[in-house]
């Protein structure tokens, strides 16, 4: 993929200030899609656990 050159301080930048924001206003996930139900049942990870997960995220 062209363009992924961000450094570890500019994710870590934008997991603060993303996981911050979604504290506040929480997140939006799109679980319409079959391929995402699908993914979360690969991944094993309950519906229920997911912004843990998300907010848990370290560079």
């Amino acid at each position: 993929m062209a363009g992924n050159n961000a450094t570890i301080e500019q994710v870590d930048a934008f997991l603060k200030e993303f996981q911050a924001k979604a504290k506040v206003f929480g997140i939006c996930y799109n679980i319409d899609k079959e391929e995402n139900q699908q993914t979360l049942f690969d991944l094993e990870m309950p519906a229920s656990k997911r912004d843990e997960y998300i907010l848990s995220l370290r560079p």
